[in-house]
């Protein structure tokens, strides 16, 4: 019985529901589309010698705010894949290959492990849960968002609907009138 109400309430006569598949699709695609460019920045930043302007603050308050963020998303994967290395091994090796004067690759090296993490907590779809989501006291897609734009990344739309400087229903009604559908 509940779950008949529910349909009534929220799929009234199925166009809502069809609405809400569209916008799912349509906001998970510019999602898919935003990682890869975003992707491609974060690669060309950790290219860098020294680490950017307030990298260190930011390792830190995401560290301080969520001590299992480097375990639980397998963010050394993708930190691997930043780095142009194959795997976390490789990134360890990169670590201890370093010697005494590479005090400045290290810390690229850390922020790379912090990026590839946050990078993992910001899927295709993070844009469902509205300003960033997670819990209170975590590290949140939004503030990754945030600093990446301290450094002169800039957002796209549905980056925009991540940080909560935009709406998702905006987002997808601005898509729908340029291209014409729905």
């Amino acid at each position: 019985m509940a779950r008949n109400t529910y349909f009534f309430t929220h799929c009234i006569a199925g166009s809502v529901c069809k609405r809400e598949r569209r916008q799912v699709l349509a906001l998970n695609k510019l999602g898919d589309a935003a990682i890869g460019v975003r992707r491609e920045f974060l690669r060309k930043l950790l290219a860098r010698k020294a680490p950017p302007k307030g990298a260190a603050i930011f390792v830190a308050g995401c560290l301080a705010r969520d001590k299992f963020l480097l375990d639980q998303h397998h963010g050394d994967d993708i930190a691997a894949e930043l780095l142009g290395v194959d795997g976390g091994s490789a990134v360890r090796k990169l670590v201890d290959s370093l010697g005494t004067g590479g005090d400045a690759r290290a810390q690229i090296i850390t922020l790379a492990l912090v990026l590839g993490s946050m990078e993992a907590c910001t899927p295709k779809d993070a844009w469902r849960t509205s300003a960033g989501g997670g819990w209170v006291s975590s590290a949140k897609p939004g503030d990754y968002l945030k600093f990446l734009a301290a450094q002169g990344y800039t957002r796209s739309e549905v980056e925009e609907v991540i940080i909560g400087q935009r709406k998702a229903d905006r987002v997808y009604d601005e898509q729908t009138a340029a291209s014409g559908n729905e």
